[in-house]
């Protein structure tokens, strides 16, 4: 049996579906960043240091979502 290529998916529909799943991470990234670095919980320079690992990250998807 020959292979058949699976439809490609309409690109304005693709788009949608991608926004909204960026979306959806954009908002579950929110909340555990929220939760994770509450600012009642005692902290160490680990923490900091993870602080600044994830702000460099963050910083970078900016960067990229901007171009």
């Amino acid at each position: 049996m020959p292979y058949e290529q699976s439809p490609q998916p309409n690109p304005q529909e693709a788009y949608e579906q991608n926004h909204a799943e960026i979306v959806d991470v954009m908002g579950s990234l929110q909340a555990a960043i929220a939760s994770h670095y509450r600012n009642d919980k005692p902290r160490s320079s680990e923490h900091v240091g993870k602080q600044e690992e994830l702000l460099a990250m963050l910083h970078s998807v900016l960067e990229f979502v901007r171009t």
